[in-house]
């Protein structure tokens, strides 16, 4: 007999008797304890509890690896979609500038041969046009190149001098008058 067997078995029928347990009760409690087995089934119960424990740790472990894998997932696939939206936006608005911009082109091919046209109605209408191209360039006359234009500038130095002297006489001036005013007078100091 193991002596800790036999203590623990007490100490389960002590505890079943405080409760006022019938003889089924103790029996019950004794079983609930795993003292009432042989040594082979306790020590495969002890085997099984074990291993048990094992899996249970394991799967904690997997639960735990699971979680930490599955919010970071989580992350990934937020982020995902946050850049899926961001790209679809970009992608909306290079379409719209890209329509845009296509558009814009469309409206200044259109105007340049609006203007192509505009240009060659006005050729066709303008008198002046058709006499100016008649004309040979060996009608034209030459002109001179003068190389010194000092006596010219003479000319308008003289006419330019004249003409400000002529401008106003300090007595004629409307604004002349032959009394003082007080910013004429001389000043006085005390």
């Amino acid at each position: 007999m193991n002596a800790k067997r036999v203590a623990a078995a007490a100490g389960v029928i002590f505890a079943a008797q405080q409760t006022r347990q019938t003889a089924a009760g103790i029996a019950y409690a004794l079983e609930s304890a795993c003292l009432l087995q042989s040594p082979e089934t306790a020590a495969e119960l002890a085997e099984l509890r074990a291993r048990c424990e094992r899996y249970r740790i394991a799967w904690r472990r997997a639960r735990t690896r699971a979680l930490a894998t599955g919010s970071a997932a989580d992350r990934y696939a937020a982020r995902t979609r946050d850049l899926q939206e961001a790209l679809r936006e970009t992608v909306a608005e290079e379409l719209t500038v890209q329509m845009e911009c296509n558009a814009l082109q469309a409206r200044v091919a259109e105007l340049e041969h609006q203007l192509g046209q505009a240009a060659e109605q006005r050729h066709l209408m303008d008198p002046l046009d058709h006499a100016l191209e008649a004309l040979p360039l060996a009608q034209a006359r030459p002109t001179q190149v003068v190389d010194d234009v000092r006596p010219q500038v003479t000319k308008l130095r003289a006419l330019i001098a004249r003409q400000t002297a002529a401008v106003e006489d300090p007595h004629d001036s409307p604004l002349h008058h032959e009394y003082r005013t007080l910013r004429d007078l001389p000043e006085v100091t005390p």
